[in-house]
């Protein structure tokens, strides 16, 4: 009789462990949330240095969110502090191969250090993405045709322009471009066509 309720006594307390543990990882995960949502914040009002600090607690509160990498390299591009930044990209797309703002902006850092093979690979990966949304297509075929353009392939830069003027066409000025538009969920860089340069739009 003492060991059943010994083991009843083992089994309550395992339980409760159990459920502290699980509670405190998702009060991590919504603090986690609350730092990705006000770092964001923080990158579109430009408030770089404070845009770092909110996502890196984001990252510490929930490591595997693809979308905290993603915009604190964002603020580390606008920074300049471009090592950080592709560390950041990379670390995104170590979490999530397919993501397209990853892909697109780490093929970003590619081009500002004039590797245009990679940034080419990293662009083509973009544009494969699945479920993407009309915004990050456009700036993936932009993107392509730039680099395309840079490697003398004019008509596989004229063709990825093309797809580019129809995304633009069919969606008829309803495309939000500004930086870090509100229409979508994370954010991508796009490359200044007129001086080659990487940069955000």
């Amino acid at each position: 009789m003492k060991g059943t309720a010994l083991k009843k006594r083992i089994a309550s307390a395992a339980v409760l462990v159990l459920s502290v543990v699980f509670l405190q990882s998702v009060c991590r995960a919504g603090e986690g949330d609350y730092y990705f949502r006000e770092g964001t914040r923080l990158l579109k009002q430009a408030k770089l240095d404070q845009a770092v600090t909110s996502l890196t607690e984001a990252i510490r509160l929930a490591p595997d969110r693809v979308e905290a990498y993603n915009n604190r390299g964002l603020a580390y591009f606008e920074q300049k502090r471009y090592p950080e930044a592709k560390r950041d990209f990379f670390t995104a797309l170590q979490l999530s191969p397919d993501n397209q703002a990853a892909n697109n902006n780490l093929g970003i850092i590619f081009c500002g250090e004039e590797d245009y093979d990679q940034a080419l690979s990293l662009f083509q990966k973009a544009a494969q993405g699945r479920g993407s949304s009309q915004f990050y297509n456009l700036i993936v075929y932009r993107n392509l045709s730039f680099v395309y353009a840079r490697k003398g392939m004019t008509a596989e830069a004229a063709e990825a322009a093309g797809k580019a003027r129809d995304i633009q066409d069919k969606a008829a000025g309803s495309l939000d471009l500004r930086p870090y538009g509100e229409n979508t969920a994370d954010y991508a860089l796009t490359l200044e066509f007129s001086t080659g340069h990487a940069r955000d739009k």
